[in-house]
């Protein structure tokens, strides 16, 4: 397991390199998306819930705008009620 270390976390970071910093961007420009904040600063996160917020944008915001909000307004879900 331990030999699979190095390769794997090299793997990891060139393929978050790609899609991130190429593939993405390189859609934006294509595109003339104007907000190009794709991640912010992952690495420097001290819990879960922050690295969830910030590797991805994308799916974070949609994530939030599409289910966690409909879960809230629709179903109550997070609001105690008393």
């Amino acid at each position: 397991i331990f030999a699979m270390t190095l390769p794997l976390i090299f793997l990891c970071l060139t393929l978050f390199n790609m899609i991130f910093e190429n593939y993405c961007n390189f859609w934006a420009e294509i595109t003339h998306f104007g907000d190009r904040l794709f991640y912010t600063d992952w690495w420097n996160s001290t819990d879960y819930e922050e690295f969830n917020r910030n590797w991805n944008r994308p799916v974070y915001e949609f994530l939030y705008r599409h289910v966690y909000l409909e879960l809230i307004f629709e179903f109550g879900f997070g609001v105690k009620k008393a």
